[in-house]
């Protein structure tokens, strides 16, 4: 009778080990679906941010030239006045 019982507490024991261990998983696996949520987001967010850089750059560079061919015109214009 007594072998009865104390397999009867460790199939208790057992079952609530098992419990909590399913619990953790599903923490677990809700945790990772947030992570992969949260690296999409960074990822769209670096993307974006990358093509802002790369208009920047070229706004930067037109902005350059415009400014070479000022400085151009303006030493032609000196040039030619007298």
């Amino acid at each position: 009778m007594t072998t009865i019982k104390s397999l009867r507490a460790k199939q208790k024991e057992d079952a609530v080990a098992t419990t909590a261990a399913l619990s953790r998983a599903e923490k677990a696996d809700k945790q990772l679906a947030d992570l992969k949520a949260q690296l999409k987001k960074a990822n769209d967010i670096e993307k974006k941010n990358t093509e802002r850089l790369k208009g920047m750059y070229k706004i930067e560079a037109a902005n350059e030239a415009l400014r070479r061919e000022k400085e151009n015109a303006q030493v032609y214009s000196h040039l030619k006045i007298r």
